[in-house]
C-alpha cells in the first residue's frame, strides 16, 4: 500500500520466454543429440533502474517540490 510520507522506491523485473539455446537449435537442425552439459533453453532476465520516491511530511504542500 502506497504511503505518501513513506520514502519508497519503484522498479520492474522481467523474464523473457524460455527460448532454446544455438547448440540445441543447431543439434536439432543436424540430426544429433544436443549436448547434455548444457540446459536446452535459456530464460533472460530485465531489470529496470529504481525510481525513488522521497516521503514527505504530513503537512507538506506537494506543489512546493515542484
Amino acid at each position: 500500500d502506497y504511503d505518501p510520507r513513506s520514502p519508497s522506491f519503484y522498479y520492474a523485473r522481467v523474464l523473457e520466454v524460455p527460448t532454446c539455446r544455438w547448440s540445441t537449435l543447431d543439434a536439432n537442425r543436424l540430426g544429433t543429440p544436443p549436448r547434455s552439459d548444457l540446459p536446452p533453453t535459456l530464460q533472460e532476465r530485465g531489470v529496470t533502474s529504481s525510481i525513488w520516491i522521497p516521503g514527505r511530511s504530513a503537512g507538506a504542500d506537494p506543489s512546493a517540490s515542484r
